[in-house]
């Protein structure tokens, strides 16, 4: 298994069309990896394919454009399959894709949140051209997925490969073309929607199955079910807006009610219409980069605990050295200091409010001047 392996600021382009599944980028039996910041430009079967694999974190990248949009696995952006869980794709844009976003084959616990796609376009299907889903539950049991405030263009829960797992949430998320449809043949049941937007005036809500979880729907201007207005709820797995939301916009969260339809929208649609298609929000800072190889520590010091880990909003560390810490750091995985504490205590209570959910590497310095590290997970 490969492990913290990440691509940043590169540009992508498939010159050759295949026949075969080929992706411009496979992430198989990896954990802890991300893409950030790139460009792919021409596919043959996705952009970004991630298989067997566990969290990856895709972000501020432009998909956009294949050499062939037909049926049998063709021109799609990020594709999380074969048991693929616990990976976050947000913040992204695509465009010109037969499926943006595809989920499959029991992929779960994948959070697909704030991305834009725009001009879906399939051939080979006998329907209208851009009626492709760009955001996509394609069967053989993809199960507890989140799909958070998304602006696509159509929404499909399909049976290409048999029916969807149960607890897939769509949440918050606007449909403005075709709307959200569900296929029947066979139908997948227990699926959650809370907060959706259907915009445009030939939009559907059609939903199939049973035992669904359905409230607080603005479907063009009309709340389905009826009586489920007080959508009070904000997001599942945000507790403040990320830092990439659009400064000055008042309303959070910017999809479904209260909120009239269209009236606000995300980050990655406003990039788009600027033409700002990438978004590298971990710009290299050699002022605060730290080498990731700590000087060995003594044998006795090493006896060192961090707890909880993971962690949701504070941890407390404890070590065997006799004179405890001079200095604790938490970076990202870049070397990139994010948090430091001087001279913390065996009480003192460290905050990661505010942090994204991930993986970190927490370093601690001794008063003898050795170091000590440790992976910590910061859970939402």
């Amino acid at each position: 298994m490969v492990e913290q392996a990440g691509i940043e600021n590169l540009r992508i382009e498939r010159l050759d069309a295949t026949t075969e599944k080929n992706s411009n980028v496979l992430f198989h039996y990896t954990a802890n990896c991300w893409v950030r910041c790139v460009e792919s430009a021409l596919c043959n079967y996705a952009h970004l394919e991630v298989a067997r694999s566990t969290n990856l974190e895709i972000t501020g990248s432009y998909l956009h454009d294949a050499h062939d949009y037909g049926a049998g696995g063709k021109a799609y952006g990020v594709m999380l399959h074969y048991s693929t869980g616990e990976c976050l794709v947000e913040n992204n844009i695509f465009e010109h894709l037969r499926h943006a976003m595809i989920l499959q084959a029991g992929a779960n616990g994948n959070v697909v949140a704030y991305n834009y796609s725009v001009d879906p376009f399939w051939t080979q299907i006998g329907l209208p051209p851009d009626s492709a889903g760009d955001l996509v539950l394609h069967g053989n049991f993809p199960y507890a997925n989140l799909l958070e405030g998304n602006i696509v263009q159509n929404i499909v829960v399909d049976d290409s490969h048999g029916s969807q797992g149960p607890f897939n949430t769509l949440f918050r998320n606007r449909a403005e073309k075709y709307g959200i449809l569900f296929s029947n043949v066979p139908p997948s049941d227990r699926q959650n929607l809370l907060g959706n937007e259907v915009t445009a005036t030939f939009g559907l809500f059609a939903l199939y199955g049973q035992d669904h979880f359905v409230y607080g729907n603005n479907v063009r201007g009309i709340t389905m079910p009826a009586g489920t207005e007080d959508l009070n709820i904000q997001s599942l797995y945000f507790d403040d807006p990320p830092s990439y939301f659009p400064e000055g916009q008042e309303a959070w969260p910017p999809l479904g009610l209260p909120n009239q339809l269209n009236e606000f929208t995300i980050q990655s649609q406003i990039r788009f219409a600027e033409e700002q298609f990438i978004e590298c929000l971990y710009e290299p800072d050699t002022t605060t980069v730290v080498g990731l190889v700590p000087t060995p520590a003594s044998e006795e010091s090493m006896n060192w605990k961090v707890f909880p880990n993971p962690v949701i909003r504070s941890f407390q560390v404890q070590t065997g050295a006799p004179n405890g810490l001079d200095l604790l750091q938490l970076t990202d995985l870049r070397g990139q200091t994010l948090r430091q504490w001087a001279r913390p205590g065996p009480h003192t209570q460290m905050n990661v409010k505010g942090l994204k959910p991930g993986i970190y590497l927490l370093r601690g310095q001794l008063r003898e001047g050795s170091w000590l590290s440790e992976k910590l997970i910061v859970l939402p």
